[in-house]
C-alpha cells in the first residue's frame, strides 16, 4: 500500500514536469472551484437579501389590507347605525304629523280615540314633546355618524391608494431581484467563457 502510493506521487511529479501547461491547468482549475464557491455564496447572500426586501414588502401588503378591511368593518357597522336612526327619525316624525293634527283638532281636556284606546289631549301633547325631542337627538345621532362615516370613507380610499403603492413597491423589488439574477447569470456565464478561453491559451 505504501508502495502504492510512493509511485502515484512519482508519477504525479513526472506529469507536471514532462505534460505542458499542466500545473497551470490544475490551478486553473483549482482557482475557478474556489472562484464557484466564491459566487455560489454571493448569490445565496443576493438572492436571500432579496428574498428578505420581498418579504417586507409584502409584510407591508398583507398590513394594508388588514387596516383597510378593519375600516370596511367600522364603516358598514356605522352605516347601519345611520340607516338605522334615519328609519326611526322618518317614522318618529310621521307620528308626530299625526299628533299634531289631532291635537290642533281637539282641545286640552279632550279625550282621543286612537286605535281603539282613548288618551287625553295632556297625554297626546306629552307624547308628542317627548317624540320632539328624540327626534332632536336622531339628528344629532345621524350628523355625527355621517361625519364619521364620511371619515372612514376617506381612510379607506386613502388605504386603497397604499395598498396600489404597497403593490407597486413589491413588483418592483421582484423585477429588481430578476434583474439582478439575470445580470448575475450573465456575469457567471462571462467568467465561465473567459476561464475556456484563458484554458485553451495556456
Amino acid at each position: 500500500m505504501r508502495t502504492l502510493i510512493i509511485v502515484g506521487i512519482i508519477a504525479f511529479i513526472v506529469a507536471v514536469i514532462l505534460v505542458p501547461g499542466i500545473w497551470t491547468r490544475i490551478k486553473s482549475e483549482a482557482g475557478d472551484m474556489s472562484e464557484s464557491l466564491e459566487s455560489g455564496v454571493s448569490d445565496r447572500a443576493a438572492a436571500r437579501e432579496y428574498g428578505e426586501k420581498l418579504s417586507e414588502a409584502g409584510q407591508g401588503l398583507r398590513e394594508q389590507y388588514r387596516h383597510i378591511y378593519s375600516i370596511k368593518a367600522e364603516m358598514v357597522e356605522v352605516e347601519g347605525k345611520l340607516n338605522g336612526h334615519k328609519d326611526e327619525l322618518e317614522k318618529t316624525k310621521q307620528i308626530l304629523a299625526k299628533a299634531a293634527r289631532l291635537l290642533k283638532q281637539h282641545q286640552p281636556g279632550d279625550h282621543i280615540n286612537i286605535g281603539g284606546r282613548e288618551y287625553s289631549w295632556e297625554q297626546l301633547n306629552q307624547d308628542a314633546l317627548a317624540r320632539l325631542d328624540r327626534c332632536k337627538v336622531l339628528e344629532n345621532n345621524i350628523e355625527n355618524e355621517a361625519q364619521i362615516l364620511n371619515r372612514l370613507a376617506k381612510a379607506y380610499a386613502d388605504g386603497q391608494a397604499m395598498i396600489i403603492k404597497a403593490q407597486d413597491e413589491l413588483r418592483k423589488k421582484k423585477l429588481e431581484f430578476e434583474i439582478e439574477k439575470a445580470e448575475l447569470a450573465a456575469l457567471r456565464a462571462d467568467e465561465r467563457v473567459q476561464g475556456l478561453i484563458d484554458g485553451l491559451i495556456t
